[in-house]
């Protein structure tokens, strides 16, 4: 049965390799796997960039809308994209 606290995306990289991230919320900490299409197994990302965290969440904020994730997760990831330096430009302050 898959997690509810596990989240894809793909993505191309900088040399255009297509490539698979997950994001996975477990202890109150974010980790990463990225896996590309010549890799069998995912590897951990050591060190997720500010650019990591906005995509996860801009996905995490479209599920929040459809009442498909709890709040505390998305503002854990709001926190993990300020404490890199990066901002959110979506407009849910109002919860």
């Amino acid at each position: 049965m898959a997690s509810k606290n596990i989240h894809g995306w793909k993505r191309r990289e900088e040399d255009g390799l297509r490539v698979e991230i997950r994001a996975r919320f477990f202890g109150k900490q974010w980790t990463f796997r990225r896996r590309s299409r010549e890799e069998s197994e995912f590897t951990p990302i050591e060190e997720p960039t500010v650019e990591d965290f906005k995509q996860l969440y801009e996905m995490l904020f479209a599920k929040y809308q459809r009442k498909h994730l709890s709040w505390d997760h998305l503002q854990s990831a709001r926190a993990e994209v300020e404490a890199r330096g990066g901002s959110v430009d979506s407009d849910d302050s109002d919860e």
